[in-house]
């Protein structure tokens, strides 16, 4: 949500029907914020950088779609019956792709390769944060250069993990940034979507 705000488009993506419904349900309670927020006067918080970043209306552009790693080498995406048809829309290439741990298992990796290939710009960058300690990291890693992209990888500031008393394992998360292999120039990439740090 909170890209909405500085792009000129953004995709929010899966492909799970109520997990679909629960994008356009966030992006729709934004969206109120924004109307609620007008309608009140913002009157919890008056502050001109609080009412410039809530008067933006991010629904315009704003699209949730359906997208199945799994169907990503399919001409065409296959009828769903089960899909809300809003959410069928074509995703089209995109200059900065960022995700969160969605790599996580040896068995997708190789779609998740297929689909920065597919859908990142050619000067693009993804940027994803990762738990190093999750099944397919060390795999994703070694794949997605050997398809020919270099990989950065920046540590969390330590004011950004902590134990949550989930009794979970300690967190070992990174920041990643993937580019594809290219000789640099003054309109490169590099220079307007700097590595995650």
């Amino acid at each position: 949500m909170l890209a909405a705000h500085f792009a000129s488009h953004v995709y929010l993506t899966d492909y799970i029907p109520q997990l679909l419904e629960n994008l356009t349900y966030n992006v729709n309670l934004n969206s109120t914020a924004y109307t609620k927020c007008i309608a009140d006067g913002d009157k919890q918080d008056n502050t001109t950088e609080w009412n410039a970043f809530m008067s933006f209306d991010i629904s315009p552009h704003t699209s949730v779609a359906y997208l199945n790693w799994d169907e990503i080498d399919l001409p065409d995406a296959p009828t769903k019956t089960d899909i809300d048809p809003q959410h069928l829309i074509p995703v089209t290439t995109c200059s900065i792709l960022m995700g969160s741990e969605l790599t996580y298992s040896t068995h997708s990796i190789h779609t998740l390769s297929k689909v920065v290939q597919k859908y990142l710009a050619p000067d693009g960058v993804f940027y994803e944060i990762l738990s190093d300690d999750r099944d397919g990291v060390a795999e994703f890693l070694a794949l997605i250069e050997e398809v020919g992209f270099t990989v950065a990888r920046h540590p969390v500031p330590e004011m950004y993990l902590g134990n949550y008393h989930t009794k979970q394992r300690p967190e070992t998360y990174h920041f990643y940034t993937f580019r594809r292999k290219h000789t640099c120039n003054d309109s490169c990439s590099c220079r307007r979507f700097p590595d995650m740090k």
